[in-house]
This record gives C-alpha cells, structure tokens and sequence, in this order.
C-alpha cells in the first residue's frame, strides 16, 4: 500500500485526473461541509505477467485547509495465463507514482510519498482505532475484513460479498 499526502492542490484536477485513469470500474465522490471522499477501482491486464490486476485509490480532501490523502492498494494478480504476480504490485504503484508526480508537478502540489505495509490494523483517525481481521467466507470464497461491532450474537457475520451469514474460522488470511 502506499501513501501520497498532498497540500495546496486542485482537488477538481485530482478527481478528474483520478476518473480518467484509475476509475474504469468504480469512480465515486462524496462531499460534505468538511471532505470530500472518493473510491476509485481501475481493472487492467498486466502485460509483462498477463495477469489481471486491480488498483484501488482511496481518496480523503479536507477542504478548509486543502490537504488530502490518497491510499492507492494494488491487488488481485496470479490469475492470469501465467499465474505469477512477481513485482506487479510494485509496478503498480511506481506507475501511479510517475502519472500522479507529473500532473503534482504540473500543479505545483506540495507533496510527499510513504509506503505502509498492508496490515488489518490501521490508525486512520486520530480519535479512534480501528483493527480489522480477515476472513474468508466458505460460500463464495470472498475475503474481508471484520470489526467486531459486525459480529452477531452467536459469532458469525454477513458476508460483504454475496451476503450469507458464516462463523469466521480462525484462519490466517
């Protein structure tokens, strides 16, 4: 996973740059008084591996002081001809590091680059922790994560994928 924290930019460029190249699949924005929050899923054949990959961006603008940040979670991979993943998800990243570099320079954005592991315990909100552990539903073979508010009385929970109600095994996923 990595991290771009940007100050003093256009948040209409970023959200039209983010539209055209990474929302192929899902491209949604939300504003109130304070934020403006954005989902966007891009879907593409790597060709170097031709295997499959999606590149999720998660976008959070606190308009009164014009900082933003942008999560951007490559995945899938290992389903193509091939079945090999080595480096995409890297190759991922580096390539919106490039696009996403050339239109901050453009801009003259200040911004910043970190990369994070991909862990289920992530600090997003000063006020709250939030931890999150992954299952895998035995229905449809979905992966996601779970709070514990979203445990019903006897343990189990609804699958975010295909909505079947399961008790999440202790596994390592």
């Amino acid at each position: 996973m990595a991290i771009f924290d940007i100050k003093n930019l256009d948040i209409d460029t970023l959200v039209s740059f983010l539209r055209k190249h990474y929302g192929g699949v899902i491209k949604r924005t939300w504003k109130t008084p304070e934020y403006v929050y954005g989902v966007f899923l891009e879907d593409e054949l790597v060709y170097r591996t031709m295997n499959e990959q999606v590149i999720l961006i998660v976008l959070e603008h606190a308009i009164e002081n014009n900082e933003c940040s942008l999560e951007v979670i490559p995945a899938g991979g290992g389903s193509g001809l091939l079945h090999l993943t080595w480096g995409s998800y890297g190759a991922a990243v580096s390539t919106f590091k490039e696009k996403f570099g050339e239109l901050a320079t453009e801009g003259g954005w200040d911004w910043k680059f970190r990369e994070r592991d991909y862990a289920y315990s992530v600090k997003r909100y000063p006020q709250k922790e939030y931890s999150y552990t992954a299952k895998k539903c035995p229905h449809c073979g979905a992966v996601y994560s779970y709070e514990k508010r979203d445990l019903h009385e006897d343990g189990s929970v609804d699958c975010q994928n295909c909505a079947k109600r399961f008790i999440p095994a202790n596994q390592n996923v």
